[in-house]
């Protein structure tokens, strides 16, 4: 059974998205199962970007490996994508093992790190 839901969230982001506990929207659905390299996203404020975002990065992260990068403006929304991303991987890790979600405070995998804050003068 867990093999065959595996492969499902291989070939479908959004039943990874149910799994980590986010029911999508119909446009971040589409949005999840594009294979487009580059999207615009013009939406409201808390309409579900970063959300979307992070689901989209885990299921690159597990089912096509590489590097992953995300990038804000801020060091304070770059510090809320990566807790959101640890949340929804916790979510992930409790399915697969069972019990409590990891816990936040640490990396789900040793390649999940947050980067030194930098200035452009460095």
């Amino acid at each position: 059974m867990l093999m065959a839901r595996d492969m499902a969230r291989c070939f479908d982001p959004v039943l990874l998205a149910e799994d980590c506990g986010v029911t999508p929207d119909p446009w971040q659905a589409d949005l999840l199962r594009t294979a487009s390299r580059r999207v615009l996203m013009l939406c409201s404020r808390q309409s579900g970007k970063t959300e979307t975002a992070v689901i989209k990065v885990i299921h690159q992260a597990l089912y096509d490996p590489g590097l992953c990068v995300v990038v804000s403006p801020s060091q304070r929304q770059s510090s809320e994508v990566f807790k959101r991303f640890l949340q929804r991987y916790g979510e992930l890790h409790r399915l697969f093992v069972g019990g409590a979600a990891c816990n936040p405070g640490c990396p789900p995998s040793p390649r999940a790190q947050r980067l030194p804050k930098r200035s452009f003068r460095d």
